[in-house]
């Protein structure tokens, strides 16, 4: 449930703030507003002639502003406008930008609603641009979403009509401090026992598949379980946007590429290509941050051939959902296959399943499972630890 925090800020003079805002409208008037459908284009700002412009234009406004609203109004043109503080508060793990009038952030598991929001149209248009920009990305009409790494955030944005207002922006944040097992078991994400199992299917090589629903923590306890691997193991991650940290340097990251927008210039190279790319590059393990596509053919196809010890994650609800999920995803990339073809890949590839999930509002481990086998009527699954919220509740030494 959406938590609304109050607290004193800009709210009660945003009439004022609008109209110094206006007042300084005039340093764009020769410079092009974007549109909708030309949004290829760099940011307004980046139109000035020269960096001392934008110097100048700065200058104007702190002359206008009274100097108590001076830091709002220069972060609302030149900088991050209404989420600069959320940006810098290491608590903030989400910001959802609905629009430029509705801003939500995720702060300890719960989301709140931001009182403040961008002063107009303009202003929030152009954050936008000083993001795309960033991120070297682009979006249009033809390809009206991207995603991308932008200042230790991972970010989604979309424009319409696949959303209903102007622009949509996602933000994650990357932790600069990331779970460890030691972590985890300090906060009472799993019992000191959960814990050593799945350290001991780590060390045992088992491929094992990390199961959960959105913000359950995926990536997090898949970089938790890459810090316990080997030194010397030569491990390669497979990523649509760089989350995943290398656990040490002798490991690399390979990253799709998009480019839609430019069909002519470069081709797009998916996480299929990266799966078949990595087996000629010497990997002890393969890592992919999730499995969403066709790829999922591929990477059952190198963990069946003797690549152990492998890891990836899938967006699930609980285990049996997410081997059903998984046959799908196999077909999509091998129609001519049929489902027991599929089930039997699927059984040959992968040992185990770590499911996360939330328990009143924190998040847990639900359950480590053993995929057993397979029969007409399903797989058959071994529950080696259940959270005792599971109907599967129990712990089996």
């Amino acid at each position: 449930m959406i938590q609304t925090i109050e607290k004193e800020q800009i709210q009660e003079n945003k009439d004022l703030l609008k109209y110094l805002l206006s007042v300084f409208s005039h340093v764009f008037i020769n410079l092009p507003e974007l549109t909708q459908a030309d949004t290829s284009q760099s940011h307004i700002l980046q139109h000035s002639e020269e960096k001392s412009h934008i110097d100048s234009m700065k200058e104007k406004l702190k002359n206008l502003s009274p100097p108590q609203y001076y830091p709002r109004l220069a972060n609302e043109i030149f900088g991050m406008g209404p989420i600069t503080d959320l940006i810098k508060n290491k608590n903030v793990s989400e910001i959802i930008i609905n629009g430029g009038r509705h801003i939500f952030y995720e702060k300890k598991g719960n989301l709140h609603v931001l009182e403040d929001h961008f002063l107009s149209d303009l202003t929030f248009r152009n954050f936008t641009h000083r993001v795309l920009d960033e991120i070297k990305q682009t979006i249009s009409l033809k390809q009206p979403f991207t995603d991308g790494s932008w200042r230790g955030w991972r970010i989604h944005i979309a424009m319409r009509p696949v959303v209903s207002v102007d622009f949509h922006l996602s933000f994650r944040r990357h932790p600069e401090d990331p779970w460890t097992l030691s972590k985890l078991r300090d906060q009472g994400w799993a019992p000191e026992k959960a814990l050593h199992l799945i350290e001991k299917l780590l060390s045992q090589r088992s491929n094992i598949l990390i199961v959960g629903p959105t913000s359950s923590g995926k990536t997090s306890v898949l970089n938790a379980c890459l810090k316990c691997l080997p030194s010397h193991e030569r491990v390669i991650t497979i990523e649509d946007s760089s989350e995943l940290l290398l656990p040490n340097s002798v490991s690399t990251k390979l990253l799709t590429r998009s480019n839609s927008n430019s069909p002519d210039t470069l081709l797009d190279i998916d996480q299929s290509e990266l799966v078949r790319q990595s087996l000629r590059m010497r990997p002890d393990r393969i890592v992919m941050g999730e499995a969403r596509g066709s790829e999922a053919k591929d990477l059952l196809m190198a963990l069946a051939t003797g690549h152990s010890g492998s890891l990836g994650t899938i967006h699930a609800k609980n285990h049996k959902q997410a081997l059903w999920r998984l046959e799908m995803l196999v077909q999509m990339g091998a129609p001519s296959w049929n489902t027991d073809t599929i089930r039997q890949m699927i059984v040959l590839s992968i040992t185990h399943l770590i499911v996360l999930g939330r328990y009143m509002g924190e998040r847990k481990l639900m359950g480590i499972y053993k995929l057993s086998g397979v029969e007409k009527t399903g797989f058959l699954f071994e529950a080696l630890y259940a959270h005792l919220s599971n109907p599967d509740s129990c712990f089996v030494n």
